[in-house]
């Protein structure tokens, strides 16, 4: 037992490095205890395993007892716990940690579960057969998780890892020459310390990675920025001068980007909008609406919601009077619907914002300021929010009851009618407090608007243009003519398609002869067109909130990535168009239809697959000899003459090997034959004997001494499995 605890050291300890090395990610307060946790019940778990290599078939059972016995109890714990976590255990796994998102039972999991693992694996590797590659692959698993989550480990672990995996090999190499352990060999001590000295040397000398602000203020941004994306984690977290929606158009991952606990769904949310078109699908930023940023955006932003304008005009008219003037719907006020973002752990340089956003608070109440641009796109004040963070967003709502009021109300305005009547409420005096200050800031708003139009209204093409005029031909308000452009798309001569393969690379080949695209595209031609009729439009991109997971909380993949139209409305403000058709295939993809995935059935799904896979393995592992004894008669039999005996002993001498513990690549075939008779008492000779005339004398072999040498093989194979 204590030659076996010298053995053994290394492999535990290295296990319980790759356990600490995982769990520091998720529970970096507690590491030291977790560490010397994991360093008991990986050291259990060996002298476990040794006891039941000593039965090779009853050990073998109750491993894979133990086995499907930690399985199901995993999976049993989480199913238990699965509606008191903060998220899904997938979601969790790759989500930013910190005090809110930390949750035992999942913790408990993953230390269970790759404590198992690893000192399974590594156990076999080193006690049984020693695999240098496959304890390599083991102790890049960490690192594997780490890249995935675009994190990097600490410089004490990557040195430690290092340190222990050389000290393996080299105490490996010594276990295979030397009859007795010994751990004080001089070239031993020598050989890790310089390896100890060269890491720590290293790990001062190479400088480290820092991340600092592309810029400190609101007014660098735009150098920040970088060329086209061409695919979504590119663009992820990023502002971007110009998109020609190539990362819609790619076959989604599942990838997690957000998550948002949230009661309000479908939601759209914003990462950046765009100014100009400029041929081929692609749109770019106007510079000058980037470089425009307000600090003190919310105070206004908190007058620009549709309840308070329909609350000006119903004030203005019973104060004058007014009997026969605009309906105003009833309405509640639609300020205070909230919104909490963590991002999947990755910095991002813009706040992910709902349409009629007007505040964005970090959850702690930190002091980072924000910044709001004539787009509505909100900024932090440095580069990059940390990945850490997650943050609030306060918006009003549109929901359907919201909107069908909005609809109701906007319909009654051209722009020129609601200019009026602003500047009639904005010089009224009158007792209620906010109505002026609502009126002024919608006028200025209105007045933006007007000026982005002249700005970003570029020369369309008579198609379009006329197009436009028929479509929105006997519409008044600005509502009408929005909502007649994106019915126009909904109709139904319209298809949604994703990885469609466009005949024409201009806009007016989808709008006049395809008729199919992705959400690109029916965002590029909504905004071209509304800009025809004359409506104040810009190309937005984001992300469809329509996953849900639990208790509020939504998935926010790369496939949910989509992009939409923003139209300014006269009585209502800048409102959300969205074209593009539903289908099948937009839950996908981007955009489209709620997905109603119910997690404890995923989790079903999961826990079969995943017990298949296992029952699987396992039935692989038992019958693996087998498998391996079969496929070798099969070659046999199919080989002829000096391959045919090669392959024979060939056989032999590996199932010899393998058996004794010793190598037997070299030995020739009187060592061979001497090996058999002294480790398993049988006699090998007709098959030593037939390879010698054969091989060496190049005498060819009768029919009957070929069978006399396979009959050999196989009284060979039945005396070992009797000696088991």
């Amino acid at each position: 037992m204590k030659d076996y605890a010298k053995k053994a050291a290394f492999p535990i300890i290295l296990s319980a490095l790759l356990v600490s090395m995982i769990m520091n990610i998720y529970n970096d307060s507690e590491i030291i205890p977790i560490t010397v946790l994991a360093l008991i019940v990986i050291t259990a778990l060996f002298f476990l395993f040794k006891l039941l290599t000593k039965r090779k078939i009853l050990g073998g059972l109750v491993y894979t007892a133990i086995l499907f016995g930690t399985f199901f109890f995993l999976m049993s714990f989480l199913f238990s716990n699965w509606y008191a976590a903060p998220m899904p255990f997938s979601s969790w796994f790759y989500a930013a940690q910190d005090e809110t998102t930390k949750f035992a039972p999942f913790s408990i999991v993953l230390f269970v579960a790759f404590s198992f693992f690893l000192s399974s694996v590594l156990f076999y590797y080193t006690q049984i057969i020693y695999r240098s590659a496959a304890v390599l692959l083991c102790s890049l698993i960490p690192f594997a998780i780490y890249a995935k989550r675009y994190e990097t480990p600490e410089t004490i672990y990557i040195a430690a890892v290092l340190i222990v995996f050389l000290a393996l090999m080299v105490h490996q190499r010594q276990l295979s020459h030397k009859e007795h352990i010994v751990l004080t060999d001089g070239s031993y001590w020598i050989s890790v310390s310089l390896f100890v000295g060269v890491v720590i040397g290293l790990a001062i000398i190479i400088p480290k990675p820092q991340v600092t602000p592309l810029r400190d203020t609101f007014d660098e941004m735009i150098e920040a920025m970088e060329g086209v994306s061409v695919d979504a984690d590119q663009v992820i977290g990023k502002l971007q001068t110009e998109t020609d929606g190539s990362e819609f158009n790619e076959a989604p991952t599942g990838k997690m980007y957000y998550y948002v606990l949230s009661d309000n769904a479908p939601l759209y949310l914003k990462s950046q909008t765009y100014d100009e078109y400029i041929g081929k699908r692609r749109w770019k930023v106007t510079k000058e609406y980037y470089e425009t940023g307000y600090s003190d955006w919310g105070s206004k932003q908190s007058y620009l919601t549709y309840s308070n304008i329909v609350e000006a005009v119903r004030t203005y008219q019973e104060a004058n009077g007014i009997t026969d003037g605009y309906d105003t719907p009833e309405v509640e006020n639609n300020i205070g619907t909230s919104a909490e973002i963590y991002a999947s752990d990755f910095p991002a340089q813009y706040a992910l914002t709902a349409n009629g956003i007007y505040t964005v608070r970090e959850t702690d109440y930190s002091e980072r300021v924000t910044y709001r641009n004539s787009h509505g796109d909100v900024f932090w004040e440095v580069s990059y929010m940390p990945p850490t963070d997650k943050y609030k967003i306060y918006y009003s709502s549109e929901n359907a009851d919201m909107m069908d009021g909005a609809a109701e109300f906007t319909m009654q305005f051209d722009r020129k009618s609601f200019r009026e009547l602003l500047v009639e409420i904005e010089n009224f005096n009158d007792e209620e407090e906010g109505s002026d200050f609502t009126a002024m800031y919608f006028r200025q708003e209105l007045d933006d608007a007007e000026k982005y139009l002249d700005d970003t209204k570029r020369e369309i093409s008579d198609e379009i243009q006329e197009l436009a005029d028929e479509i929105t031909e006997g519409c008044y308000s600005d509502f009408e003519k929005a909502n007649a452009i994106r019915n126009y798309f909904l109709s139904g001569d319209y298809s949604y398609q994703l990885g469609f393969r466009a005949s024409g690379s201009d806009i007016e080949t989808f709008i006049f002869e395809d008729k199919t695209g992705i959400c690109v595209d029916y965002a590029t031609a909504t905004v071209l067109l509304a800009r025809a009729a004359g409506l104040p439009a810009r190309y937005t991109t984001g992300f469809l909130m329509t996953e849900p997971m639990s208790d509020g909380y939504y998935a926010v993949r790369d496939k949910h990535g989509h992009a939409w139209a923003e139209i300014y409305i006269s009585g209502y403000g800048w409102m959300t168009f969205d074209s593009t058709p539903a289908s099948d295939e937009i839950d996908d993809g981007m955009g489209g239809t709620q997905q109603n995935i119910d997690p404890m059935e995923t989790m079903w799904v999961v826990f079969v697959l995943s017990a298949i896979g296992v029952l699987l393995a396992i039935l692989i592992i038992v019958f693996l000899p087998t498998i391996r004894e079969g496929i070798f008669r099969i070659i046999f039999s199919l080989s002829k003459g000096e391959k045919k005996i090669v392959k024979l002993y060939k056989r032999t001498s590996k199932l010899l090997g393998k058996k004794s513990g010793e190598n037997t690549e070299a030995y020739s075939t009187v060592e061979l034959a001497v090996l058999a008779k002294e480790k398993f008492g049988y006699d090998i000779y007709p098959v030593t004997k037939l390879t010698e005339k054969v091989c060496y004398g190049k005498i060819p072999a009768e029919k009957n001494e070929t069978e006399k040498s396979f009959e050999c093989y196989k009284g060979l194979l039945k005396v070992i499995k009797k000696k088991k």
